[in-house]
């Protein structure tokens, strides 16, 4: 089955492979995986993961080794495009990956991406998205967390979050006009449940 590419920038020749290269290239640690945290990682069968690791083997992007049954992965940050393909991987994965990592420490009952990026992220044409939008359902938490989360953020996307705040039971308010835009439109949870 051949699946189609990553629509925020259409170079990578599949989401599989886009995803797996985010997963390696913007994990906070440099560790090894193995094939199958990584499938796991990406929500993709182990057989489809095995071979995109090939690949991207043979093009000398990662190494592996094995250990037991396993098979470790990780990047080779001696190869030449790495830095230009982190970029390229930030910008298309970057958001899916460092808004939950960013945003955890909040207790929110949702964290939802909407606008540009997640429109971008499900293929909807438009231009390079130049920020990210994020929408917290929460209740008693302080504004100043979320924008200290949204900073964080800012600060390993290398582009502007823009955070809002709503209380949990906005979600369901027919009367809420932002939160009935983001409903009709693309979004991504990326954190909780949506109530």
């Amino acid at each position: 089955m051949r699946s189609s590419p990553v629509p925020v920038v259409p170079v990578f020749r599949s989401r599989v492979q886009a995803e797996l290269l985010g997963a390696l290239l913007l994990a906070e640690s440099e560790s090894e995986r193995t094939v199958g945290e990584l499938a796991s990682m990406v929500q993709s069968p182990l057989t489809t993961v095995s071979g995109e690791v090939s690949r991207l083997e043979q093009a000398h992007i990662v190494r592996t080794r094995k250990v037991g049954t396993a098979r470790m992965v990780e990047v080779n940050r001696e190869h030449p495009a790495i830095g230009a393909l982190t970029e390229l991987v930030r910008i298309t994965q970057g958001p899916a990956l460092a808004i939950p990592a960013c945003f955890e420490s909040i207790d929110a009952e949702a964290v939802v991406i909407f606008g540009s990026w997640a429109e971008r992220y499900f293929g909807h044409q438009g231009h390079p998205p130049n920020d990210v939008d994020v929408l917290v359902l929460a209740d008693d938490v302080q504004r100043s967390e979320v924008y200290e989360a949204a900073d964080r953020a800012t600060e390993r996307l290398g582009i502007s979050v823009n955070p809002v705040l709503r209380p949990t039971h906005a979600w369901n308010d027919e009367k809420d006009p932002l939160v009935q835009e983001i409903r009709s439109r693309p979004y991504i949870v990326t954190n909780g449940d949506l109530p």
